[in-house]
């Protein structure tokens, strides 16, 4: 297990080795083209589908209710990023490229989604580098000032979220006394 998402099963109180979800994550190139971050794999082989605090949500290949595995999982979380955040952000960097710097998936070296939260910012890998255990994570702020509505952190998704429940004053969690709770998505 990555070093990171054990912190992770630490931080978010979750007994033993979690939930044990089984994904067919040797299916996902074929699926979509593409393959995941280990540390992502890991993190939802463990956790599932659910949210840090009940309001930070990591995108899962998963399906909700009793049947967790379905095949076109890795198909439905990219076409999250194609069909229903890629448009908006496509449009607006159209119209303000300097403030929408990054181009979305599946253009080379896009913005794919694993995650966002209620306020609407939203949690992305940059896909440029062809391993992705090395993509970094960008988040960009809905409604920050546009000095601070981007925000790039090499490392993984994991040492990402590590790093967001040791930061009290992190953006993407507003409630300090529940970050450090994962609420799973039983559907």
């Amino acid at each position: 297990m990555n070093v990171s998402v054990a912190s992770l099963v630490e931080l978010l109180n979750v007994p033993g080795s979690g939930a044990g979800y089984e994904v067919p994550w040797n299916g996902s190139l074929v699926e979509v083209g593409l393959e995941f971050p280990a540390d992502y794999q890991d993190f939802i082989n463990i956790f599932g589908r659910g949210a840090i605090g009940g309001e930070l949500w990591v995108h899962s290949p998963l399906t909700a209710g009793p049947v967790r595995w379905a095949s076109g999982g890795f198909a439905r979380m990219v076409a999250r990023t194609i069909l229903e955040v890629g448009p908006m952000f496509n449009g607006l960097r159209a119209s303000y490229p300097d403030l929408f710097p990054y181009p979305m998936f599946p253009d080379s070296g896009g913005l794919l989604e694993w995650g966002c939260n209620y306020n609407g910012d939203r949690c992305f890998w940059l896909t440029g580098d062809p391993d992705p255990d090395r993509w970094p994570v960008v988040v960009w702020f809905r409604g920050a000032p546009a000095a601070r509505a981007w925000s790039k952190a090499d490392g993984g998704m994991a040492e990402f979220l590590v790093q967001v429940l040791s930061d009290p004053t992190s953006d993407l969690l507003a409630s300090a006394e529940d970050r450090t709770v994962w609420v799973p998505d039983a559907g």
